[in-house]
């Protein structure tokens, strides 16, 4: 990200022979009017907009902002598939915020939309993002090197701050499919 806490965390993360690159859509999630409002402010002056991220978090917009959703589109369209087609084969941090790690969890581990909002409504512990969370990928087994994948399928997350907070060991990312059934009882859920 462009945006000043992110660049000094990269520059202070010392990685020997980094490249950096810097981009602006991985940005934070676009706050819109609520800006630097508290959320008491937020339930005063925008209470349909609350009604509606309470109704569905990836779905729902910050007045005037994006929605999860939003950030999603701008997230894989200009930074995964570039990523795909420049470092195919290498070694990548990205040094970014929060909501924007989130977004980057949801499409990397094929979160559906409502496990998304469900991860938010219980503020499930393994899908937390605190100030310096590392999210890790790979597509070599952990527990079994000689097993190598063509994409990513195993992530870890780690809280060096403070474990109880956020984090979870290693776990492989499962591609989910669904029968005609499953796919009507999503429907009418």
């Amino acid at each position: 990200s462009e945006y000043r806490r992110a660049l000094e965390t990269a520059a202070l993360l010392k990685l020997r022979g980094a490249i950096w690159q810097v981009d602006y859509q991985i940005r934070e999630r676009d706050n819109g009017l609520i800006g630097n409002n508290s959320p008491q402010e937020w339930f005063l002056k925008f209470p349909e907009y609350l009604q509606l991220m309470a109704l569905h978090h990836f779905y729902g917009p910050w007045p005037g902002g994006e929605s999860m959703a939003d950030v999603s589109v701008r997230l894989k369209a200009g930074i995964l598939d570039t990523l795909r087609r420049e470092c195919d084969g290498q070694r990548v941090v990205i040094v970014a915020h929060g909501e924007t790690i989130q977004t980057l969890r949801v499409i990397l581990e094929h979160t559906h939309a409502d496990e998304f909002h469900r991860n938010v409504d219980e503020n499930s512990r393994s899908f937390r993002v605190g100030n310096a969370q590392i999210i890790h990928y790979t597509s070599v087994n952990p527990d079994d090197p000689k097993d190598a994948r063509d994409e990513l399928t195993w992530v870890r997350s780690v809280n060096p701050y403070d474990e109880s907070y956020a984090g979870h060991d290693w776990r492989e990312i499962k591609h989910r499919s669904y029968s005609n059934r499953e796919l009507l009882k999503l429907a009418r859920k």
